[in-house]
């Protein structure tokens, strides 16, 4: 196969997850259709999509076109977060953290979260803040939760800037 042939090959299976995605959200006059995004969901993430393998163990989480299955959510989430897909280590951080579709680890949980955290996923970062604030899977470090708190912030987190501000108050406060 050429390296045109594979480029095309690519272009088609990211058509083919947006189709999804726009079928999830009811975009660009798409009346919303669960089961519809599922089936482009699965027809990328067959043919390598990290992004659509993503989008389908959301739809397996929350049960939305398929019927609800935390253990393929989780798994399919894991497929995408071994291939550095952002987005599915986020929700590989948050099985782990919650128990959905795995056992509880919360040393797994930040691992997940921090690969996540590094490549600048908000949600992510405020994660790795609140696990340096209450020790959580890692050692208890204000100083570190500052900083990821700070990170998620600039892109306009809205819950890590509520938890600066009451971080600095009650520095204020202490003081």
């Amino acid at each position: 196969m050429s390296g045109t042939e594979r480029q095309q090959i690519k272009t088609v299976v990211e058509a083919q997850c947006q189709l999804g995605i726009i079928y999830t959200y009811g975009m660009e006059g798409i009346d919303k259709d669960y089961k519809k995004a599922v089936k482009y969901f699965e027809i990328a993430a067959a043919n390598g999509s990290d992004c659509a393998k993503n989008h389908l163990g959301v739809r397996y989480r929350e049960g939305e076109g398929v019927e609800k299955d935390l253990e393929k959510a989780y798994q399919l989430f894991y497929e995408a977060a071994q291939n550095e897909y952002v987005p599915a280590q986020r929700n590989i951080s948050e099985c782990y953290f919650n128990g959905t579709g795995v056992q509880k680890d919360a040393g797994q949980a930040v691992y997940w979260a921090q690969k996540a955290a590094e490549q600048g996923d908000a949600q992510a970062q405020f994660r790795m803040g609140y696990c340096y604030e209450h020790g959580e899977g890692i050692a208890t470090d204000k100083k570190k939760a500052v900083k990821w708190y700070e990170q998620a912030a600039s892109q306009d987190h809205r819950e890590a800037h509520t938890v600066l501000q009451k971080i600095c108050s009650i520095s204020s406060v202490t003081e």
